[in-house]
C-alpha cells in the first residue's frame, strides 16, 4: 500500500486478528505482541494495523492504496 494519509482519520470499522507480527518495525513495542492485532478502516480507505496487548499499544502508520 501507498500514500499518505491527510487527514484525521476517525476509524468506520475494526476488525480483530490474532497477532502475526511487529507492525511497525522502526518504533516495535515488544510489550504489545502476542495477543492481537486490530485492523483499523478509515471511510477514506487508508487502514492502519496496531497491536495490542494489555495496555501496551504499538501503532503502524495509516497506508492508503493510490
Amino acid at each position: 500500500m501507498t500514500g499518505k494519509h491527510r487527514h484525521i482519520a476517525i476509524p468506520s470499522k475494526t476488525k480483530t486478528v490474532p497477532f502475526s507480527g511487529c507492525v511497525s518495525p522502526d518504533r516495535c513495542v515488544p510489550g504489545s505482541h502476542d495477543n492481537v492485532t486490530v485492523h483499523e478502516y478509515c471511510s477514506c480507505g487508508a487502514v492502519r494495523k496496531t497491536n495490542v496487548n494489555g495496555s501496551f499499544r504499538e501503532h503502524g502508520e495509516w497506508k492508503k492504496n493510490g
